[in-house]
C-alpha cells in the first residue's frame, strides 16, 4: 500500500476523540440576530447577574451592608437607603457566623418581625472544589425566582491551589468556576473578602491577593475606610465605576449612601472652610484657613476659587478671604461672560471673565459686581467691608445669601433696596 493510500485509511482523530470539548464557534451575522434575556440587576448600579466580589477590612461592617441587600432583595423593598430591588429568592451562606448571631443581627436590622421566606440561611457549605457548586444548585432547583446569593466569606469556600500553579493562576482559578456557574444560571453571587494592609490609589488594587482574583470577577467593591469618610467604590463589566460617600447607622445598623463621595468630599470640606471662618473676627489667609481646618493649602485655594464664584465667600482684599453674610453683605463675584472691574469713583461691566482681582485697588474706591446687564456698586472706604450692597441681576434684586444660599426672589420684585453709606451714594 502506497503512503498516499495510508494517509486516506487512516482517521482524523478529534477532540471528541481525545476527550476533549468541542470549541465552539458562532459567526457575526448568527450573533447579530440572538436573543437575550435582559440582564438581571439585582441591587441596580451595585450587584448584577455575575460573580462579585465585596472586599473590605475585618470588621468594618461588609457583612452589615450584605445583609442589608439580602432583606432588601428579599422582601423587593430598599438597599442602603434608597436603592428599589425587585423582589427574588436569596441565599446568605454565613459561614463565620452561628444562627444565634444571625438572629441577633436580624432583630437588630428588621427589629418589627415579618421576616421573608425568600431569605434563606445557611452557616456551612463545601469548598469550590468539593460540592459547593452542587448545593447552589440544588438550593437554585428549589427556590422562587433565585437572584441573589451572598458567601461570606472566599476564604471559608476557597479550594486548595495546585502545587504547580503561580500565585495568579491559583486566585483565578480559585472562582472561575463560581463564576461561570452564576453566568449560566443568570444569578448574582457575591463574595465577601478583605482587603490588604498595604494602600493603594486605586481602590480595587486593595482587594487582598493578585490580580488573578479582580480578573477573574465580574464585578468588585470596595468598603472603604478614608480620612474624609467611609467609601464604597465599585467597577464592574456590567455597572458604571462609581465610588459612593457612606454613613453607617450605629443605631440602625444599616449602610447609608450619601452621593458621590468627590461631592460629598467637597461639600464636608466647604462646610469646614466656611466654619474657620464664621469663628474668626478678621478674613483670613488660604494658609490660615487650611491650618484650622486641618486641610492642605492646594486644596483650600482651589475650593475658596469656587466659593467666591459661588458667592459663599469674598476677598475683602488681595490674599485674604472672609464669609458672606446677610449681617454685613459682601459683594458676590461675578459669573458667566462678565467683566469686573474696580476703579475710583466709578465702575464699569464688560465681557472676558475678568475678576476684580485683576484691578486691584486702595483707599476710597469701588468695588463693582455686576450681574445680568447692570452694575451694582459697594462703597470700599479705608479698606473697611462696606456695611450693606445690592446685587441686581436682570430685572431683580437680591443680597447675599450665608455661605452661599441666597433666598430666590420672584422676577421683577425687588427684595431689597438698599445704598451704600459714602460719598459714592
Amino acid at each position: 500500500m502506497t503512503g498516499a493510500a495510508i494517509d486516506s485509511a487512516v482517521e482524523p482523530v478529534t477532540d471528541a476523540d481525545l476527550g476533549l470539548p468541542e470549541p465552539k464557534f458562532v459567526i457575526g451575522a448568527e450573533l447579530e440576530t440572538m436573543k437575550f434575556l435582559p440582564i438581571k440587576y439585582v441591587v441596580p448600579g451595585l450587584i448584577v447577574e455575575g460573580l462579585s466580589i465585596i472586599a473590605g477590612k475585618p470588621k468594618i461592617g461588609k457583612s452589615w451592608l450584605c445583609m442589608d441587600m439580602a432583606l432588601a432583595v428579599a422582601q423587593g423593598g430598599s438597599a442602603l437607603g434608597n436603592i428599589p430591588c425587585q423582589s427574588g429568592g436569596v441565599l446568605y451562606a454565613a459561614l463565620e457566623d452561628n444562627l444565634r448571631r444571625l438572629q441577633s443581627r436580624m432583630r437588630r436590622i428588621a427589629p418589627y418581625g415579618d421576616w421573608p421566606k425568600q431569605l434563606t440561611f445557611t452557616t456551612d457549605l463545601p469548598r469550590l472544589d468539593d460540592g459547593c457548586l452542587e448545593i447552589l444548585d440544588q438550593w437554585a432547583r428549589g427556590a422562587s425566582d433565585p437572584r441573589l446569593i451572598i458567601i461570606d466569606t472566599l476564604a471559608r469556600v476557597r479550594g486548595a491551589r495546585g502545587d504547580r500553579d503561580t500565585q495568579y493562576d491559583g486566585d483565578y482559578q480559585a472562582i472561575t468556576g463560581l463564576q461561570q456557574w452564576a453566568t449560566r444560571n443568570n444569578i448574582a453571587v457575591v463574595l465577601v473578602h478583605h482587603t490588604r494592609k498595604l494602600e493603594a490609589d486605586d481602590a480595587i488594587d486593595k482587594v487582598s491577593g493578585t490580580l488573578g482574583l479582580t480578573g477573574a470577577a465580574d464585578s468588585v467593591l470596595v468598603l472603604d475606610r478614608r480620612p474624609n469618610g467611609d467609601v464604597l467604590a465599585g467597577r464592574g463589566r456590567d455597572i458604571e465605576e462609581f465610588e459612593h460617600a457612606m454613613k453607617f447607622d450605629v443605631d440602625l445598623c444599616l449602610w447609608q449612601i450619601l452621593g458621590d463621595a468627590t461631592e460629598v468630599r467637597r461639600s464636608n470640606e466647604r462646610r469646614r472652610i466656611c466654619e474657620v471662618l464664621a469663628a474668626s473676627s478678621a478674613p483670613m489667609s488660604p494658609t490660615d484657613i487650611a491650618a484650622d481646618a486641618g486641610m492642605k493649602v492646594p486644596n483650600v485655594k482651589v475650593l475658596l476659587g469656587k466659593m467666591v464664584k459661588a458667592g459663599e465667600v469674598w476677598r475683602p482684599k488681595h490674599g485674604v478671604y472672609a464669609l458672606v453674610d446677610l449681617a454685613s453683605s459682601a459683594p458676590a463675584e461675578p459669573e458667566g461672560n462678565r467683566r469686573v472691574t474696580a476703579v475710583s469713583n466709578r465702575s464699569t461691566a464688560e465681557g472676558n471673565h475678568d475678576t476684580a482681582d485683576d484691578h486691584h485697588t486702595s483707599g476710597n474706591d469701588y468695588l463693582v459686581t455686576p450681574a445680568g446687564q447692570t452694575t451694582a456698586n459697594s462703597l470700599k472706604s479705608n479698606n473697611t467691608s462696606p456695611e450693606k450692597s445690592v446685587t441686581v441681576e436682570g430685572n431683580r434684586k437680591v443680597t447675599g445669601g450665608t455661605c452661599g444660599y441666597p433666598s430666590e426672589p420672584e422676577d421683577n420684585q425687588i427684595t431689597e433696596v438698599t445704598g451704600v453709606q459714602g460719598e459714592g451714594r
